[in-house]
């Protein structure tokens, strides 16, 4: 009797975990919309505040960019509550880990350096870092492989920054943006319209 409430429970736990894979595969577009705009950031940020000779512009430039993610990642957050589904206990815990994540950004990429806790250029490090853990961290959750090689690329590039000379970090950080963050959301959303179609 014992065994078979346990086969029951992992059983239970299995079906759980493929509801939430299929319902966080929706996340794609997440993935791929904050990539973009970090990366559109990133590369004219530097080049519109030296060229204006504003040094001020380069932070509008960045507040302005997280402002415009937030209000369309709140669209899509929107959208998708609409749209009727299975919560699962994962579920929960992957919106906490995403919440509790979005804090850890907010404050080592805009509080903490503005209070002097460390200089800016150690942004890219620090917050690099932190979404290698996040990938590696969801690819643990959801079981799948390639968010592996997405963390260690941000990983790798976090060190690569580290030992470049400040001038040269920006494209460590691009290639992490491009190959850790832009294109698993696209595997992700292709997943999901895969799935869509299967169904």
């Amino acid at each position: 009797m014992n065994s078979h409430k346990a086969y029951e429970d992992v059983q239970l736990i299995k079906e759980m975990l493929s509801k939430t894979k299929k319902n966080v595969m929706g996340s794609g577009k997440y993935f791929a919309l904050w990539g973009y705009i970090i990366l559109v950031a990133a590369l004219s940020s530097d080049y519109i505040a030296s060229s204006l000779g504003k040094p001020w512009v380069f932070s509008v430039i960045w507040l302005g960019a997280m402002g415009i993610g937030s209000l369309i990642t709140f669209i899509f957050i929107s959208t998708d509550k609409k749209r009727t589904r299975v919560k699962t206990f994962f579920d929960r815990v992957g919106g906490y880990m995403g919440g509790g994540f979005g804090i850890a950004f907010l404050l080592s990429g805009i509080i903490y350096p503005a209070l002097g806790v460390y200089p800016y250029s150690t942004i890219p490090i620090v917050t690099g870092m932190i979404a290698g853990t996040f990938l590696f961290i969801t690819a643990c959750l959801y079981q799948w492989k390639f968010l592996f090689g997405a963390a260690f690329i941000w990983w790798a590039s976090t060190i690569a920054a580290s030992l470049l000379p400040y001038n040269q970090r920006g494209w460590a950080i691009v290639f992490a943006l491009i190959f850790g963050y832009i294109v698993p959301g696209h595997m992700l959303h292709y997943k999901e319209r895969k799935g869509q179609r299967d169904e």
